[in-house]
């Protein structure tokens, strides 16, 4: 019974232009009183809302608004609290560019702008799905029969292929198919420093891709 086992792996990439974008805005106040604070937030956040609500294009998220107090140091070495502070985040996804930065120019001063990277959206990965995995399917056989020919086999069984699709890790919270975040500075997105200029926002390209390993056994 005269069976060799060979195990390899290979792989696919695509380069896929992004097309989805994320935001993450907040907004902030800092001083006496807890309640004022918040209320003061709220209603800036609030206006941001109704800004976004005339971009149904626009996903948005919340996570409330936090409050947490500041410190000063006695010269006893003893801690007081000086101020307080009341922080509101809201997180914008869109594949609407366009009306994304529309939102982004006109924030004023209610909110600033944390971060902003961009991606690509789970439903190009699905578009790309089918193709790549025929793809790697075929690059797999093909690595089988050129095997096959070397040893002279007469037949090879496929045994434990592992196949990795682009959607097996399309999971935007690992941040995977994220780009390297463009980390804007709240000073250089400052909506508060006006200019005549509209926002540009320029998506790049992402290396998508879809690999598979396994061993065949040549008989």
């Amino acid at each position: 019974d005269n069976k060799t086992e060979f195990h390899f792996s290979t792989d696919v990439t695509r380069e896929v232009e992004q097309d989805s974008m994320q935001a993450s805005l907040s907004s902030r106040k800092e001083g006496k009183s807890v309640k004022e604070l918040k209320s003061q937030v709220n209603e800036k956040l609030n206006k941001v809302m109704d800004l976004i609500k005339q971009y149904p294009s626009i996903e948005v998220s919340s996570n409330g608004i936090r409050t947490y107090p500041t410190y000063y140091t006695q010269k006893n070495g003893k801690r007081l609290i000086e101020n307080w502070v009341a922080e509101g985040e809201l997180v914008l996804k869109s594949k609407d560019l366009e009306s994304m930065a529309k939102v982004l120019d006109n924030l004023g001063d209610n909110a600033s702008i944390d971060n902003v990277s961009f991606s690509v959206s789970k439903e190009k990965l699905a578009s790309l799905e089918d193709e790549m995995t025929l793809e790697i399917i075929q690059q797999f056989q093909h690595k089988a029969e050129v095997i096959q020919k070397g040893l002279n086999a007469k037949k090879y069984t496929l045994q434990n292929v592992r196949l990795n699709t682009p959607s097996d890790r399309a999971s935007f919270s690992d941040g995977y198919y994220f780009a390297e975040e463009r980390a804007l500075s709240k000073m250089a997105l400052s909506s508060g420093d006006k200019t005549s200029e509209p926002m540009i926002l320029i998506p790049g390209k992402q290396i998508i891709k879809a690999s598979a390993d396994g061993s065949i056994q040549f008989e």
